[in-house]
């Protein structure tokens, strides 16, 4: 698939510099539409494709409960897709997720440190994950006064999100805040 990204990617620079080429010598704008319309939709089925592969994997990490195998399938799947530097880091988060149930605390810490240090503009949803894996970082490592605050830091994300995200993360966070309590021992 990286290849095929590649390909696309020259495809579509190609594909952009000849469409500004024609309309600057003949002045029409029609091919350019055309262009335009036959270069998104191999981008929809790419991005589609990425998209579906995740969640495969992710899905079958929770039928499997087998980290390492979690992390093998991301490092396959990381080596055949071209990845922008956020979609890395967005994509670490996924690894940090199994280096936590795997127990590799140092590889998650450096992972999650990495992403609050990259002031890179996250959406909601990665924020939320963010937070997560730092809520999990914390309480398997013991840590309820900053598991606590990571617990507030995350229901602020989930309070000013969209109504979707609201509800697919409010079980996550009642999941979570019955974990700090179990640590807390109340």
């Amino acid at each position: 698939m990286r290849i095929l990204r590649l390909l696309y990617l020259i495809f579509s620079i190609i594909a952009c510099a000849v469409v500004m080429a024609y309309q600057i010598v003949y002045g029409r704008t029609v091919y350019g539409v055309i262009i335009i319309v036959l270069v998104m939709i191999p981008n929809y089925y790419l991005r589609n494709n990425e998209r579906n592969r995740t969640a495969r994997i992710i899905f079958d990490y929770s039928a499997s409960c087998d980290p390492s195998l979690y992390l093998e399938d991301l490092k396959k799947y990381r080596k055949h897709y071209l990845m922008s530097k956020k979609q890395k880091k967005i994509f670490d988060l996924y690894h940090c997720m199994g280096y936590i149930d795997s127990g590799d605390f140092d590889k998650s810490l450096a992972i999650l440190m990495d992403i609050d240090n990259s002031k890179l503009g996250f959406d909601d949803i990665t924020n939320i994950l963010i937070m997560k894996n730092w809520c999990e970082y914390f309480y398997f490592n013991n840590q309820n006064v900053k598991m606590k605050a990571a617990l507030l830091r995350l229901k602020d994300f989930i309070t000013n999100s969209s109504n979707d995200i609201k509800q697919g993360s409010s079980i996550m966070y009642h999941a979570l805040e019955a974990k700090y309590y179990i640590l807390v021992g109340e």
